[in-house]
């Protein structure tokens, strides 16, 4: 493969990483440094007020954390997940093993994804 081929190639990898890159940022990191114990909560809180709906969460989110819109929308986007494929193992007990497992395995990778940062660095 030619060294301009392969350029353009890392450049187009790189630009599609940015691309999706929504929560990594320096306002975005903050707040989940600043509230990683309580982030959670505002966004389980969020999503009950919504039934689990991505826009009305994200919105919520964005109000009472100061997340960017962005970020809050790949948050959004989780609890729909969650929601859709986890309802029955979350419902009693949102944050028990079974719901989290659940969450880790159906809808992690599309947040991870979508915030462009790495699972241990969002809020637990």
């Amino acid at each position: 493969m030619d060294r301009t081929l392969l350029s353009c190639l890392c450049a187009l990898a790189l630009l599609f990483a940015l691309a999706n890159a929504n929560c990594n940022n320096d306002n975005d990191l903050g707040v989940f440094a600043k509230d990683n114990t309580t982030f959670m909560d505002t966004m389980r809180g969020c999503a009950l007020k919504s039934l689990g709906n991505a826009d009305k969460t994200a919105s919520c989110l964005q109000k009472a954390t100061g997340v960017s819109a962005d970020c809050a929308t790949c948050f959004g986007a989780t609890c729909t997940c969650t929601r859709d494929h986890c309802l029955t193992k979350c419902t009693f007990s949102p944050t028990g093993k079974a719901c989290s497992e659940c969450v880790v395995k159906h809808c992690q990778p599309d947040l991870v994804k979508c915030a462009g940062v790495p699972a241990d660095q969002l809020p637990q």
